[in-house]
């Protein structure tokens, strides 16, 4: 029973390991992240150095050290690779965003460390 128990969670990690798309994702404008108003927040996702446009884009984004409100956000396909959508962080610091990138029954989490201004 052990025996079995192991080899299904070996085959659990190599199924994971290799269900990676490659997908790169970038903000262009991570300088612009100020706290206290609304902003346009514009991600770049890539695939072997090209942009990969048709994807379903959500992201969550938390503060690292502190409990404030999870804040959820939906993306546009604006083409090329570009995704945009708005969001409004309520203070500075360290913030990650855990990137939701979907392509038919591909389905990927990047997670994205963000830092916030005043």
């Amino acid at each position: 029973m052990m025996r079995e128990i192991s080899f299904l969670l070996f085959a659990l990690m190599l199924s994971g390991c290799g269900s990676s798309s490659d997908w790169k994702v970038s903000f262009p404008t991570a300088d612009t992240f100020h706290a206290g108003k609304e902003i346009p927040v514009e991600m770049m996702i890539t695939q072997d150095d090209k942009g990969n446009a048709g994807l379903d884009v959500t992201a969550t984004f938390e503060m690292k050290s502190m409990d404030h409100d999870t804040l959820h956000v939906s993306f546009s396909d604006e083409g090329n690779g570009k995704y945009t959508g708005k969001t409004l962080f309520p203070m500075s610091g360290e913030w990650q965003g855990y990137i939701t990138i979907s392509e038919g029954n591909k389905k990927e989490e990047v997670l994205i460390p963000i830092t916030v201004k005043e």
